[in-house]
């Protein structure tokens, strides 16, 4: 990266991913994906992410420069009546000095409190004191904030916060007022909210102590923000974040491969020893060790396992096989009796068409003699005949089939 650029850092960073010939396209959406956010990089990591790349750059409006004018305080902390701190809004070094309970430190707060909404140190201590006692107790009422700003190219702006009379501290109104234009609510129309979080307006002995107190972690927390690189930070924890999340089930599998060998190590059963030597190749066979746990693998585990899976057989009791033989009996009868019917069924139908036959020799054609309707003539006669050849061959594979059934049967039940 250049020493100074120009843009956002993220856009930076894409442009160099694009540019890399080493890097793989899919490190280049992982990376880009990391920049924008946590939903992106799901996204780029189930593969469904898309960077959209916007067709007309927006440049970032910087907030103009300014210079503190005036703090003007009301009733506010250990100011009682009006009173006013003037300061040359000029660059350079401005010293503020005064005798102790003269009024500083409440200056100080009024401006951090108009710029920031808090102060340090009220942060710092019990929020339920500060929060009683932050009116003048003398005369608190009414009680206000003014901060004068010299913009340049704009002139004098003022920063407003009010109280009314039965306010708590929370139930401030803060506004900004531009020479010429309308006071407009809150302080975000400053443009400064980015600014302010990065370069705090005011940073007093005991805050910066605090931040090289609390640690390195805390300390490059704060330049990071300042140098402008969090994005860049923030990807950064996200990838790493996603790395252990993708290594965690590979190092949870290496834990359960080791307990299993040390379970099959107690073991002497042959399958343990097959399964074992699968494990200590480098890619073992996940599905050859299923084949061999649930015994359906093809691999030879030896005559002597297999005699020994011979003597766990267990042969059923007497009683069992007496109770089975004589369902298989039950079954055979009233399979032979089943036969039997449906041969008598087509044998009575057989000799019924034969009757009716000797019939129509006898009289000729004319109506049935049963139904009174049907007509017993050449058509008819045709179609009974090819009809009663049909059940003669029924009744002989009918007797055929019983007859192999039941000695087969009684064969099987001897």
């Amino acid at each position: 990266m250049s020493d100074s650029y120009d843009g956002d850092l993220a856009e930076v960073i894409f442009g160099q991913a694009a540019d890399s010939d080493t890097l793989p396209d899919e490190a280049k959406s992982l990376v880009l994906a990391a920049l924008e956010g946590d939903d992106e990089l799901t996204a780029a990591l189930n593969g469904t992410y898309v960077h959209d790349t916007p067709a007309v750059d927006v440049p970032m409006t910087e907030p103009v420069g300014a210079y503190l004018r005036s703090i003007e305080v009301r009733g506010f902390r250990g100011v009682g009546p009006g009173a006013t701190l003037e300061v040359r809004p000029m660059a350079g070094l401005t010293v503020v000095v005064g005798r102790n309970g003269s009024g500083k430190s409440t200056f100080s707060d009024a401006l951090e409190l108009a710029l920031t909404g808090t102060t340090y140190r009220w942060r710092k201590k019990r929020p339920v004191a500060w929060s009683e006692h932050w009116r003048n107790v003398h005369d608190g009422r009414p009680c206000r904030i003014r901060v004068e700003l010299a913009e340049e190219g704009i002139g004098v702006t003022t920063v407003g916060v009010d109280w009314s009379d039965d306010a708590a501290l929370a139930d401030r109104r803060t506004w900004v007022q531009r020479k010429g234009e309308k006071r407009e609510s809150g302080v975000s129309v400053l443009g400064w909210d980015r600014a302010i979080e990065l370069y705090q307006p005011i940073l007093s002995y005991d805050e910066l102590g605090g931040v090289l107190e609390q640690g390195p972690s805390t300390l490059f927390d704060k330049i990071d923000a300042i140098l402008g690189i969090e994005q860049a930070t923030d990807a950064e924890k996200r990838l790493g974040v996603a790395v252990k999340e993708l290594q965690q089930p590979d190092k949870d599998a290496k834990v359960q491969t080791r307990d299993l060998k040390k379970a099959l190590d107690t073991l002497t059963d042959e399958r343990a020893r097959l399964a074992r030597e699968h494990l200590r190749k480098r890619d073992p066979s996940l599905d050859a060790i299923e084949a061999i746990a649930t015994g359906t693998t093809r691999e030879a585990v030896g005559e002597v396992v297999q005699l020994k899976e011979l003597t766990r057989l267990a042969l059923p009791a007497r009683e069992d096989v007496a109770v089975a033989v004589q369902a298989l009996r039950d079954a055979a009868v009233a399979h032979a009796e089943a036969a039997i019917g449906s041969v008598d069924l087509a044998t009575r139908r057989a000799s019924l068409l034969r009757e009716v036959l000797t019939f129509h020799d006898h009289q000729g054609d004319g109506q049935c003699p049963v139904c009174g309707e049907g007509a017993l003539n050449s058509a008819w006669r045709a179609k009974v005949v090819e009809e009663l050849g049909t059940d003669l061959g029924e009744i002989d594979r009918l007797i055929a089939t019983s007859v192999s059934e039941l000695t087969r049967m009684h064969g099987a039940l001897r």
